[in-house]
């Protein structure tokens, strides 16, 4: 259900089309896959390259919806980089990135990220989405 509401926000945010042309799988991450013992990050994400055109449109849409965040939690910034690390990034670039404990969560969270620092680190904001947000 929530893959299917996720989707459908994309498709709200993308009046434009310019998510049609990339890959909208969510891709399944696991800190304890990766050998890190110590966390026990998990989750789904996904991050999508926006230009600058795009970029207003999908701020605008985003605004409309969802609670604002204020701080990312530490497995929610994992999974950031984890679909960031997807792409080549450099500097400058801007990327939705959208976040899930499972496909079946009500709950989510959608950062708008432009990365700096040579890919060290990136800015942020975004919105703490649920289910009744899409109704």
């Amino acid at each position: 259900m929530i893959r299917k509401s996720i989707i459908l926000l994309i498709l709200f945010i993308s009046i434009n089309g310019f998510l049609f042309s990339q890959n909208l799988d969510f891709k399944f991450y696991s800190s304890i896959s990766d050998g890190d013992f110590k966390n026990d990050y998990r989750g789904y994400a996904l991050a999508l390259y926006i230009d600058e055109i795009e970029l207003n449109t999908v701020e605008d849409n985003l605004k409309k919806i969802g609670r604002d965040l204020n701080k990312l939690k530490k497995s929610n910034l994992w999974l950031c980089w984890k679909a960031l690390n997807e792409w080549e990034y450099y500097d400058g670039e801007t990327y939705l990135i959208i976040c899930t404990a499972n496909l079946y969560s009500e709950n989510g969270i959608m950062i708008i990220a432009t990365i700096k620092d040579n890919g060290e680190s990136f800015d942020w904001w975004g919105k703490s989405i649920s289910i009744d947000d899409l109704e």
